[in-house]
């Protein structure tokens, strides 16, 4: 009997350490389960955030290109109507030097006619009475500097020590 006694007491001791065991291991079990729907719910909420983040970055790429759309058409608009200009320019040229090659040949008719030629009449040539410069910038643009008084376009303001000369 205490063979007996002992065999049971030996297999209640090793159910009971066998229940204590599985208790205690899976208490730690459902610890690092608990621990890990936590970080999975941590990871969720920064693929949350991440996931607004594309969104708002998709709506900044979607308007930044209209906008670059809208700016291409400006240009292309733009430079359609500096072509145009300039090919009404060059016909305008093409135009005033014809009419001058016609002026040129009725003044050599009217010349031949009145007995003078057309180089006497280019001797005197006409000077501008009403050109004037606003500034300095202006009379350079027109290759007028420096502008001497009695010159065309000479002003006080653009002889600022009074010599006479200016835009020097």
């Amino acid at each position: 009997m205490k063979r007996r006694t002992g065999a049971i007491m030996a297999g209640s001791a090793l159910a009971l350490g066998l229940l204590v065991g599985g208790a205690s291991a899976g208490a730690g079990t459902q610890a690092e389960l608990n621990a890990l729907k936590a970080h999975t719910s941590v990871l969720e909420a920064d693929i949350a955030a991440a996931q607004d983040q594309v969104d708002v970055s998709a709506a900044d790429l979607a308007s930044a290109t209209a906008s670059n759309d809208a700016m291409l058409k400006e240009r292309d608009s733009a430079t359609a109507r500096v072509t145009e200009l300039e090919a009404a320019a060059t016909a305008a040229r093409t135009e005033l030097d014809a009419r001058a090659a016609t002026i040129a040949d009725l003044q050599g008719k009217v010349a031949a006619q009145s007995g003078t030629t057309p180089a006497a009449e280019a001797e005197a040539p006409k000077s501008p009475t009403s050109v004037s410069y606003k500034n300095c910038t202006a009379a350079r643009e027109a290759g007028a500097a420096p502008v001497r008084r009695g010159d065309p376009g000479y002003g006080s303001h653009l002889d600022r020590d009074g010599d006479g000369v200016g835009c020097e």
